[in-house]
């Protein structure tokens, strides 16, 4: 039998502790008067973590306004402050990830994601960067050339969604990625490849949003609401072979959206400056590759596609500490629509479009191998049918589950999955009522809340008790 011995409020440590910060309640630079008085009401969130060294702790990350509050201890009244960090701009998340950096040998295994040395960061996600702040005090600024919708951690490195316009979705022509991976904190975005009964493209389906992300095993839940149905991938290293070929000629040359760039520092490209995606210059940290004859050719003709393409160049700065959309000198003259231009030439003179051959895009690096995907139903849900939440449980035996929970539809779903090596094997789908759920690690099973706002206990799909408070 299972009771609630003791039932208590919970408040984060991050709320008291902001109230004494002399920051967490002050509106960020990049608020406009407007903006700042509609943000009276302060609004804030959290997320928890169980410590694998000592299971008896959760750490806390607490963010508001543009604050984060970073804690670990086993109650509320015995937490420790590990790091608690602001920004000249507001926060739009925050997340935990592990990078590794790169070895001095190449792995045998050609799928292995894991190459080097683990290096464990916080990730703070902004409108226009991504700050990277490491254990050991440093900080990387990753530049982001497109606003995103969501970021979510990976085993290793981050997975971007990129924000799509509503043309995009309405359009017949989907050529621009949407998945963005980035591996390492000095990298830029490469896009996401996805493998379909052997079929290799990229992702640049703006129908197909990011639910859920596991790093044992490394998967990665997506939904699409055109045909209604969640998929999961399973994520591994992109092969050089397997990489689709970009297109030799682009029809047009690179066009700027202006009117989203008050909004957004760095530019917004158009689909012709996208599919040879992120391009940079020529230098030792560009992964770029250029021969030295077009490069004196192109920087001879016109200068103004390398400022207009490189993302990279908002990034370079003599302090890495430093915002690049706001302290770098090179990203002070991007915000301006004149600097894309020469003054001699157009942005759209033919000079400038031979000058596109001389670059190559990035490849990329993480590839999602699709291993299961729902069973189509009559009915389809739409944007509703979207889950609002995921997470893996166990149940007393110790068979493996993977649920996700239909908010809007009051369903929690899941799905049976075995892992023999880099072999998944998905069974025993499975859909119960309920409003929320949780897993409960430490019990193996999990605890749903039903549409009547009962409590009850299930091991896997199997229905244990009701909890009574």
């Amino acid at each position: 039998m299972i009771t609630c011995v003791k039932v208590e409020k919970f408040e984060p440590f991050g709320k008291a502790f902001c109230s004494q910060h002399p920051f967490a309640n002050a509106p960020s630079q990049a608020d406009s008067p407007s903006n700042q008085e509609d943000k009276n009401q302060t609004t804030y969130k959290w997320k928890l973590r169980s410590v694998r060294e000592n299971p008896d702790c959760y750490e806390e990350l607490f963010i508001q306004n543009n604050t984060i509050v970073w804690s670990v201890g086993k109650s509320q009244r015995g937490r420790t402050v590990k790091k608690c960090y602001t920004v000249k701009s507001a926060v739009l998340d925050c997340l935990w990830c592990t990078f590794h950096l790169p070895s001095g040998h190449s792995s045998r295994d050609q799928d292995l994601m894991i190459t080097g040395e683990p290096l464990h960061s916080l990730c703070i996600v902004q409108n226009d960067c991504i700050d990277v702040l490491t254990k050991d005090g440093a900080l990387f600024t990753v530049t982001l050339p497109f606003p995103v919708k969501q970021v979510v951690s990976l085993k290793e490195g981050l997975l971007l969604e990129r924000t799509t316009e509503p043309g995009e979705v309405m359009g017949q022509k989907r050529d621009i990625p949407t998945m963005f991976s980035v591996r390492h904190p000095l990298d830029e975005p490469r896009p996401v490849i996805s493998k379909v009964q052997g079929k290799i493209s990229k992702i640049c389906d703006p129908t197909v949003s990011l639910v859920f992300t596991c790093s044992d095993p490394p998967l990665v839940m997506t939904y699409d609401f055109v045909i209604g149905l969640h998929s999961v991938w399973h994520v591994t290293k992109a092969r050089a072979e397997d990489c689709p070929e970009s297109p030799a000629h682009i029809d047009h040359p690179a066009e700027l959206h202006f009117s989203n760039i008050l909004h957004h520092p760095t530019p917004v490209l158009s689909a012709g400056a996208h599919s040879r995606l992120s391009v940079a210059t020529p230098t030792s940290f560009s992964p770029f590759r250029i021969t030295p004859t077009s490069a004196i050719k192109a920087h001879a003709q016109s200068p103004a596609p390398i400022r207009l393409l490189s993302p990279a160049l908002n990034q370079i700065s003599f302090n890495r500490t430093m915002s690049p959309a706001i302290d770098s000198p090179l990203g002070i003259g991007l915000r301006s629509p004149l600097a894309f231009c020469s003054p001699s030439t157009s942005c759209c003179s033919s000079k400038e479009e031979s000058s596109w051959d001389s670059f190559q895009p990035l490849l990329p690096e993480v590839c999602l191998t699709q291993v299961w995907q729902e069973t189509q139903i009559a009915v389809r849900y739409g944007i509703k049918g979207k889950a609002s939440k995921a997470f893996l449980t166990q149940d007393k035996s110790g068979a493996t589950f993977l649920c996700y929970l239909l908010g809007q539809l009051d369903k929690l779903r899941g799905v049976q999955f075995t892992q023999g090596g880099d072999c998944l094997e998905f069974t025993n789908a499975f859909e119960i009522p309920a409003r929320d759920a949780v897993s409960m690690e430490k019990l193996n099973m999990m605890l749903v809340l039903e549409p009547n706002c009962t409590l009850v206990i299930y091991s896997g799909m199997v229905k244990v008790l009701i909890t009574y408070l």
